[in-house]
């Protein structure tokens, strides 16, 4: 046990190497892409791992580095002849790496969720695949521009809705989980036009609600004693209503009852 332990460690203080990497890489991309592409997409992901800028010089400088190379230049040839390799579609790349991600599972739980690095015009949204231990795992994003996603921000968040279910392998189902900035009618109905897609979608307590028994703000019809209440509109989808020190009302689809 103590040696196991100790190997263990190690094994955490060495980082990802170019082994590991590799392996991944091969188990991601193996059955979608050609060997050599396989290596390239594993040794310019290793630069970017080790490296702190995103710009060609600087990953191919880390890439030769972790691999114990004294001269960066061939490193920095082969991160621009990727960059530059129109063979390697990243639909492709997107789609291993959601089935490598995804695995056999057949439900799966989503959030999608607008994220900022940094102080700077990009923002970019990511929906991740939700575990149940451990942080979520990204499965598809997009980097916007802020000064570009005014009246667009709807059509980035289905774009993404559509990538991700153009990645899944067959037969997989996703609930979708996203808070009170997604609350649009319009995701709501795109999304029920998905087969095989579900959502929880949180909305504002100040949005009207037309359902059977309720019509009015979705705040008023928040119950006080903490429980449950909801109500069907229409088609697959419903609403409901609930008191965590403050309301709670998402849109649910009508399978996630």
């Amino acid at each position: 046990m103590r040696r196991a332990a100790v190997s263990r460690q190690r094994q955490r203080a060495r980082g990802l190497d170019e082994r590991a990497v590799r392996q991944v890489s091969e188990a991601a991309f193996g059955g979608l892409l050609h060997h050599k592409q396989v290596l390239s997409i594993a040794l310019v992901t290793l630069g970017v791992l080790y490296t702190a800028k995103m710009t060609i010089h600087a990953i191919g400088t880390a890439m030769a580095r972790a691999r114990g190379r004294v001269f960066p230049k061939h490193g920095i040839k082969q991160v621009d002849r990727y960059m530059s390799n129109g063979k390697i579609a990243p639909v492709d790349v997107r789609r291993g790496l959601v089935w490598f991600v995804v695995g056999d599972r057949k439900e799966i739980e989503a959030t999608m969720d607008w994220t900022d690095f940094d102080k700077d015009d990009q923002t970019t949204l990511v929906i991740s695949l939700v575990l149940k231990h451990g942080r979520a795992i990204p499965l598809v994003w997009l980097n916007v521009r802020k000064s570009e996603i005014e009246g667009r921000r709807s059509m980035h968040e289905k774009t993404a809705v559509q990538e991700l279910g153009h990645a899944l392998p067959d037969g997989v189902r996703v609930t979708l989980l996203a808070d009170r900035g997604f609350g649009d009618t319009k995701l709501f109905d795109h999304l029920e036009g998905i087969d095989g897609f579900d959502f929880v979608i949180r909305f504002k307590k100040c949005y009207l609600v037309a359902a059977e028994g309720y019509r009015g703000k979705a705040g008023d019809a928040v119950p006080r004693n903490g429980r449950v209440r909801s109500a069907r509109r229409r088609g697959r989808r419903r609403a409901a209503w609930r008191s965590l020190g403050a309301a709670w009302c998402p849109a649910v689809s009508w399978r996630c009852r």
